[in-house]
């Protein structure tokens, strides 16, 4: 069955859908810590021996390239790029459908995550780390919903078979 037979006809049937673990949640949250923290300060930890504006440009392109591949898997899988390792997607609860990518971006992973308390001037820094516990110990709950779920009404959920990446570079739209 191709990709696109299934993701018209299949994905949308909740009947289908497996709710990935905690633990594949977690492993997917940690491959996109480490791609954004760790390979950035190594990067700009090696540019920065060399000459420290070249640190700052090197910091600048791997910020670019990251955020654009994060867009790209938002857009055209629902994915970040821990979740595309791990096969698991965000899927909409409301609309019974993968989620869209504004939705996913601006609900669920910049207000969800961070912006509802940034904007607090002074507070929201104070306060951040405290919402990041709290969202993340969400997961505890029998539905495995953190707060950025709950805000944006999504949940993730493993890919089936048919519908798995075939290669690293497999970005087909599901």
């Amino acid at each position: 069955m191709k990709l696109e037979n299934y993701t018209k006809n299949n994905i949308m049937d909740n009947k289908n859908l497996k709710k990935t673990t905690r633990g594949r949640r977690f492993m997917s949250f940690i491959v996109d810590s480490v791609l954004w923290f760790i390979v950035g300060v190594v990067i700009f930890g090696l540019f920065g021996l060399i000459h420290e504006d070249l640190a700052k440009v090197m910091f600048g392109v791997y910020f670019i390239a990251y955020v654009v591949l994060q867009f790209v898997l938002m857009y055209r899988r629902s994915q970040t790029f821990g979740k595309f390792l791990l096969n698991i997607y965000v899927h909409d609860e409301k609309e019974k459908k993968r989620m869209g990518f504004v939705k996913l971006w601006l609900l669920r992973e910049t207000l969800g995550k961070t912006l509802l308390l940034s904007a607090i001037p002074f507070l929201g820094i104070l306060l951040w780390p405290i919402y990041a516990l709290i969202d993340s110990l969400c997961i505890f709950r029998d539905d495995f919903r953190t707060a950025h779920d709950m805000i944006a009404n999504s949940m993730v959920y493993d890919l089936p078979e048919s519908a798995k990446r075939t290669s690293l570079f497999d970005f087909k739209t599901l």
